[in-house]
């Protein structure tokens, strides 16, 4: 039975989720790069700066935040995932410093800057863990979050769930779309992020919505590989019996395989990116 993200986050991501985006990361930092620099433009980093960035994965935006601080600033990551922060701390080496650590009640850096590339979405209690990002930030600090926008925008996720969407139960999905639940559209409305924000103590808190296209690297095999270990469509074939989850399977490889162009996979995305400061 799959571990609920929403009753277990610390089980979820270090037994379930964690090792799977170990083994997923290159082509998802390949696919999410684009992301990861409108978090670092909108968070105007500075030679020097101490960035803190929340739910760090397995590190890609840590060490993009790198390349702006550069060798006088320094850049901590923390996230709930042993799998993950170990394997960033071994890909990064001496260049960024990781911390398993919950961003809700844990100890975090004093800081000028926080980032976060879809971590946000995924606290329990979203006002608890703000205020204690806010109270790391120096006086005047600022920080940049990325979320998604709705399931709708967002073909490159959904299109695997929309492929056997035939075959699924008449159920809730497992990451309701909207819900206040930990989940990857939990802020497809961001007005529910900056209200957030606000009462934390953060002011000025902003989204500005980003499309652009994503691109997904690789075979039909290796892409089909990614979908199966990770995403909406990795959850809801875990409600499927194993008649009904093979033929969900072959339907997703079957439009893997018509949108494939030889090198990956291109598909319509968007993003908020939502700034503030303390």
């Amino acid at each position: 039975m799959a571990i609920s993200m929403q009753e277990d986050p610390a089980a979820y991501w270090n037994e379930e989720a964690g090792p799977r985006w170990v083994t997923a990361q290159a082509m998802l930092d390949a696919t999410l790069a684009p992301v990861s620099v409108t978090i670092v433009d909108a968070a105007r980093l500075s030679p020097g700066e101490r960035v803190l960035d929340i739910g760090c994965g397995a590190g890609a935006l840590s060490l993009a935040a790198r390349d702006r601080v550069g060798a006088a600033g320094e850049v901590v990551g923390v996230d709930i995932s042993a799998p993950l922060v170990q394997h960033a701390s071994k890909r990064a080496g001496d260049e960024a410093r990781f911390l398993q650590l919950d961003a809700e009640e844990g100890e975090l850096p004093a800081s000028d800057v926080a980032l976060s590339r879809f971590g946000t979405m995924f606290f329990q209690d979203t006002e608890r863990a703000l205020t204690n990002i806010a109270r790391a930030l120096k006086p005047g600090g600022r920080c940049a979050f990325a979320c998604w926008q709705p399931p709708s925008e967002n073909p490159w996720l959904t299109w695997p769930v929309d492929a056997i969407r035939q075959l699924l139960p008449e159920t809730e999905p497992p990451f309701p779309p909207g819900a206040d639940v930990p989940g990857p559209f939990r802020f497809a409305d961001p007005k529910r992020l900056t209200d957030a924000m606000r009462n934390a103590g953060f002011a000025h808190a902003n989204a500005v919505s980003i499309r652009k296209p994503l691109s997904i690297p690789g075979s039909a095999e290796e892409i089909n590989d990614l979908f199966l270990q990770v995403g909406p469509l990795s959850r809801a074939l875990a409600d499927l019996d194993e008649r009904t989850a093979a033929e969900a399977r072959a339907r997703v490889h079957d439009t893997l395989a018509s949108m494939h162009d030889g090198n990956g996979i291109e598909l319509a995305a968007a993003w908020w990116i939502v700034t503030a400061s303390v």
